[in-house]
């Protein structure tokens, strides 16, 4: 029980891609997809937590770096959109969304997602 509570992760996180549609196309031209982010904080207090992408050249949120305050122990269901260049894209690729407390860096987690753009 020690072992486990010592190895403990204090946040987690999940990303589930939108299922009404893969993406929509904007007006500049780019792809865009919706995920919702779980955001767990299994902390006795709350934090606030930045979110960022990485994964294929180009993406990025919109807007940049969106921040959500998680109370403690809740699970937070975020709204996030991840847009780049549509014809810059295979059509189909991994990006991956990671979390960081603001007020303590490692305090961290992250989770794969796919990324659809229409195939060149």
């Amino acid at each position: 029980f020690v072992v486990a509570l010592a190895m403990r992760t204090p946040v987690a996180l999940d990303a589930i891609h939108d299922r009404n549609t893969l993406y929509r196309m904007t007006d500049e031209g780019k792809a865009q997809n919706v995920y919702t982010l779980k955001i767990m904080n299994k902390e006795e207090r709350p934090h606030r937590f930045r979110v960022s992408v990485t994964g294929s050249p180009g993406v990025q949120l919109a807007p940049l770096s969106p921040v959500f305050e998680v109370a403690a122990g809740e699970v937070y269901n975020a709204a996030v959109r991840v847009e780049r260049d549509a014809f810059e894209t295979t059509g189909n690729e991994t990006i991956r969304f990671t979390v960081t407390a603001e007020t303590n860096p490692k305090l961290t987690a992250s989770a794969e997602a796919r990324f659809f753009a229409p195939a060149r």
